[in-house]
């Protein structure tokens, strides 16, 4: 699947998420609550 993404540059740049990720992000029960943050410094993007 990376070989697939990594054109998005996945893997290279921190704030490349896969849907599974964003996914998560928004889940009321995920790691952030629900709110969507960047990966990279956890601020509002």
């Amino acid at each position: 699947m990376l070989q697939k993404i990594d054109y998005y540059g996945f893997g290279r740049h921190q704030n490349v998420v896969t849907n599974v990720m964003m996914e998560r992000l928004a889940a009321p029960n995920g790691p952030t609550g629900g709110k969507i943050v960047r990966p990279s410094d956890g601020k509002k993007g």
